[in-house]
């Protein structure tokens, strides 16, 4: 299969003049900001050891490895060509307890967006480079330099999984099971595979992409870095759950067209970088998901919105874009709004960072029974908790998934016996 992409359209231009901006780092949060730049006619330079500045379309911009997806929700009119038409997703908290979730589902066609986004860069007449950068050179390149060259890692938990991409042997008549062909976000039922007790409990995680099926086995969130052992193990579980989805003999039935690794540093927050970071160099993904295309969606115009008129103010000082000079009031208006938005995103990474650190230390049974309480809250409220960087909205939602789980739950009680440990690390900067 394939998915149809059509170009996006142009964002509104909300800058005076031309900006150069130069982006380090071409990974999907590079890639996203390149793009929107580029769209407002700013001229963008992108730096990448990986990038093929001499190719054309997707081969001029790096690989990425990786597969990407992200809740419907999330994903702006701008940008929804670069993405597989929304899916239905279920979860499995607890066995014999799936459930479909109130929104969609959406997988990055990866290759459509960076060439694109190569194309964008070319008629900025920007360019690409495939040299490294190093920190003491960002403050001397020329225009707007924003980092994106990815997370910090120092005081992370770590989202690990094993992942393949399976599709049947085109000489074998046998399907991909239905369990292996529907879109999952969690299915928490237990592999098959014997483990001794205390192992980390971990979840099947099922997309569609477009040369099959992945299935990937998944530890929500780990204390500790990851190692060849964790992928043995979830390895040893997503072989053992493909034998007892599909049969004993599913080798024989299905292809592994890839395997995918994947360990993600979660709940980071700024890099502390020279220059600007945007993405996961400036604490975007979610400290209790993994995610952070979403949050790269939906920040960019924002994002872009600020530098720009930051940048129109040091031409004109003191003036803004009407020529009028900025009143005391105004710059104390906007120094505010920017504190009250520091402080929302704070608090939201601080509590998921504490929800997190409660889920990796618990045991199997408890986290089934912890997201069965989470997936019977409304969509809003799973939403509230799954995307976006509210503060409020967070903790709006935690509390009234509180009803659910009852103030005693397992999960939750290392909290009250221990609470000034998960405040330090909640609010822990790397």
């Amino acid at each position: 299969m394939s998915w149809r992409i059509t170009a996006a359209p142009a964002a509104p231009f909300r800058g005076a003049g031309t900006c150069r901006i130069n982006v380090i780092g071409l990974g999907p949060a590079g890639a996203i900001l390149a793009l929107r730049a580029a769209q407002r006619g700013w001229q963008v330079h992108g730096y990448d050891p990986g990038s093929r500045p001499n190719a054309a379309g997707a081969d001029a911009w790096p690989a990425w490895p990786a597969t990407y997806g992200a809740f419907a929700p999330e994903i702006p009119d701008w940008a929804g060509s670069f993405f597989s038409p929304a899916e239905a997703i279920r979860v499995t908290p607890t066995p014999g307890s799936t459930k479909q979730l109130g929104f969609g589902y959406r997988m990055m066609a990866k290759d459509e967006l960076r060439a694109a986004v190569a194309e964008a860069v070319k008629r900025s007449e920007g360019r690409l480079y495939d040299e490294v950068i190093a920190e003491h050179q960002l403050a001397g390149l020329p225009g707007l330099t924003v980092d994106c060259r990815g997370a910090a890692t120092r005081g992370a938990l770590w989202q690990i999984a094993v992942g393949y991409v399976l599709r049947p042997h085109p000489a074998s008549d046998v399907a991909l099971s239905e369990p292996l062909t529907t879109p999952t976000l969690m299915d928490w039922t237990a592999s098959p595979a014997a483990e001794s007790l205390g192992a980390k409990p971990s979840f099947l995680y099922v997309q569609r992409l477009p040369d099959g099926w992945l299935a990937e086995e998944t530890i929500l969130a780990s204390t500790s870095h990851p190692t060849d052992a964790d992928f043995c193990l979830l390895r040893a579980r997503l072989e053992a759950r493909l034998a007892s989805l599909q049969g004993e003999g599913w080798r024989d039935d299905l292809q592994i067209v890839e395997e995918e690794l994947v360990a993600i540093p979660m709940g980071t927050t700024a890099a502390g970088s020279k220059a600007l970071a945007f993405g996961a160099r400036d604490g975007f993904i979610h400290p209790a998901t993994g995610y952070s295309v979403g949050t790269a969606l939906q920040e960019v115009d924002g994002f872009l919105d600020r530098v720009g008129a930051t940048q129109a103010r040091s031409k004109h000082t003191g003036l803004g874009h009407s020529g009028v000079k900025r009143t005391g009031l105004g710059r104390s208006g906007a120094n505010l709004m920017g504190l009250a938005r520091r402080a929302n995103v704070t608090l939201a990474r601080a509590l998921r960072r504490i929800g997190s650190l409660l889920v990796a230390e618990a045991d199997t049974e408890d986290v089934q029974s912890f997201f069965a309480a989470f997936f019977s809250l409304s969509t809003a409220d799973q939403l509230a908790y799954l995307s976006g960087r509210s503060g409020l909205r967070t903790a709006r939602t935690m509390w009234r998934l509180r009803k659910n789980t009852g103030w005693v739950h397992p999960v939750l009680l290392p909290l009250y016996r221990r609470p000034w440990r998960y405040l330090r690390f909640g609010l822990q900067r790397n």
